[in-house]
């Protein structure tokens, strides 16, 4: 088969603009300046600075010793005594059950209506005062 006149044309535009063709650029080229162009420089984020204070000196424990942000200085002092923890040996032991009183107290205030909430209160009263 031979060639259509569409593929005679497409190949005679494809020599036309090649890459050497100043056709084959849509817009002139800039011309190079001569200005200097600098670019931002960009540094990774160093660790967060410790702030001056008092800490434990490495190299003696049981000292402090104070760091002015950037480098130990020679003032020290004794460090604060850790607190130490209490013990305490108290047994606590929960009391046994009211033998149903306090489900009784609650079903005969709710009965009344609340009237035999003050009667119920009297009665928990004097239980606490004598024991």
């Amino acid at each position: 088969m031979g060639a259509t006149q569409n593929d005679r044309d497409s190949d005679s535009y494809d020599a036309e603009l090649s890459a050497t063709s100043p056709a084959y650029y849509p817009t002139t080229p800039i011309p190079p300046t001569s200005e200097t162009v600098t670019y931002p420089t960009y540094s990774t984020p160093s660790a967060p600075a410790t702030p001056a204070n008092w800490y434990p000196d490495p190299h003696s424990p049981g000292i402090l010793r104070y760091w002015d942000g950037i480098q130990w200085t020679e003032h020290r002092s004794a460090a604060a005594p850790s607190a130490t923890a209490t013990v305490y040996n108290n047994v606590v032991v929960p009391r046994g059950g009211g033998n149903g009183e306090v489900a009784i107290h609650l079903v005969l205030t709710i009965l009344t209506c609340g009237a035999w909430l003050p009667i119920w209160l009297i009665i928990e009263i004097i239980k606490a005062v004598t024991r």
